[in-house]
């Protein structure tokens, strides 16, 4: 065997056998042709782009050392001790471009030895299964985290109507935000399904003749779900929400409210609204409305003995009147308003006005009612919860 690639540049040959030369390779580190000298061999190396490049040109490659069923035509580079081109059976010549020269080859590894190689496999080795990882597990911890975070939330809306401060919701979306996207989870939100339905409420108007509006209610189902952004672990839970518009902010008021109160909901968060403990409440008070306020003991001015006293204020209701400031407008007189309403047998003044709350809420009481109207409106309502009960 003689290893003369120089007087071979540039030159066909015929590769006729694969040789391994380097422990620990699997795959033919050289080819061989033969020589003009009868029984005499020259060896050249041989890459994974050669190999590539044989099969591209349609030569079934031994993946081992041996001898060749066929022999594979070839050209040698002219600058260097490498094959250049592949010759095809039909005389196509297929160039074997290269990243590197001199590297070795890709393939993989086998242990060299003076009788015909054989592919040695790999000992089995023992790995330990990993073990399997409990993405609700996960999830369900990083929610137990957000929820040990979460702290009372003040309140910083108001409703001037009403004249009582709650918690918004993009307050209780802020916090939650937060502290989900701290502990890996996102969140989502679907609407899965969703109705819009009319009822017709009675009125009566200032002759004392009853009338009919109409009130439309929205409402929705919507899925939301948390996913753990570790794992791909998803939680989904379902909620009903509904909004009364008789515009078109139906869906946006009810799903404004459906995530405010599932996330206050599903992360326990206290607000401090006493009305949100059911102990608390009573007939009609199951709406998210404010207890009636604490009353304030009047402060009295002393006046100069000179001056006449002033006349004492008529009764406007244990002060509940402000609460309706800017709905009852003139001609609406509360003081004849709440002398007619304290009259009546109310449970407890919270009672009393969670109902009116509710009746504003229901469209039953307006601010284009007159006294008389409005009067008529709540003893309407008082008979049918008396007669309900009955």
């Amino acid at each position: 065997m003689t290893d003369r690639l120089q007087e071979f540049h540039n030159e066909a040959i015929e590769i006729v056998a694969f040789e391994c030369r380097k422990r620990g390779f699997m795959f033919p580190t050289h080819a061989v042709f033969l020589d003009d000298v009868p029984g005499g061999k020259v060896v050249i190396p041989v890459f994974a782009e050669d190999l590539k490049a044989m099969e591209k040109a349609g030569y079934s490659v031994k993946q081992s050392a041996g001898d060749l069923e066929t022999p594979i035509p070839a050209i040698i580079d002219m600058d260097g001790d490498v094959l250049r081109y592949i010759i095809a059976a039909d005389g196509t010549e297929h160039e074997i471009r290269r990243r590197g020269e001199g590297r070795e080859s890709a393939a993989g590894r086998m242990i060299a030895s003076a009788a015909p190689l054989a592919i040695q496999e790999p000992a089995p080795v023992d790995t330990p299964a990993p073990e399997p990882v409990n993405g609700k597990a996960r999830l369900y911890a990083k929610m137990a985290r957000v929820m040990g975070n979460m702290q009372r939330i003040p309140k910083t809306g108001h409703n001037a109507h009403f004249n009582y401060d709650f918690v918004t919701e993009a307050d209780i979306a802020d916090a939650v935000r937060r502290a989900m996207s701290e502990a890996g989870i996102a969140f989502f939100c679907e609407i899965v399904d969703w109705r819009r339905e009319s009822s017709e409420v009675t009125r009566r108007d200032r002759s004392g003749n009853n009338y009919t509006v109409t009130k439309w209610t929205t409402y929705l189902q919507v899925r939301f779900t948390f996913a753990c952004t570790d794992t791909g672990a998803t939680i989904e839970r379902l909620w009903n929400s509904e909004a009364d518009d008789d515009q078109d902010k139906g869906i946006n008021k009810a799903i404004t409210a459906a995530q405010k109160y599932f996330l206050k909901t599903t992360f326990i968060i206290s607000t401090g609204d006493e009305l949100d403990d059911p102990d608390n409440s009573v007939d009609d008070a199951q709406q998210d409305k404010p207890a009636q306020a604490k009353r304030q003991p009047a402060k009295s001015t002393p006046k100069a003995p000179s001056k006449p006293a002033p006349a004492p204020k008529p009764d406007n209701g244990d002060k509940q009147a402000p609460v309706f400031k800017g709905k009852f407008d003139e001609p609406f007189n509360t003081t004849d308003f709440w002398k007619a309403i304290n009259a009546m047998p109310w449970n407890a003044p919270a009672h009393k006005i969670n109902t009116l709350n509710k009746m504003w809420d229901d469209v039953e009481i307006d601010a284009t009612m007159t006294a008389e109207e409005a009067i008529a409106a709540v003893e309407t309502h008082m008979a049918a919860k008396a007669e309900a009960s009955s």
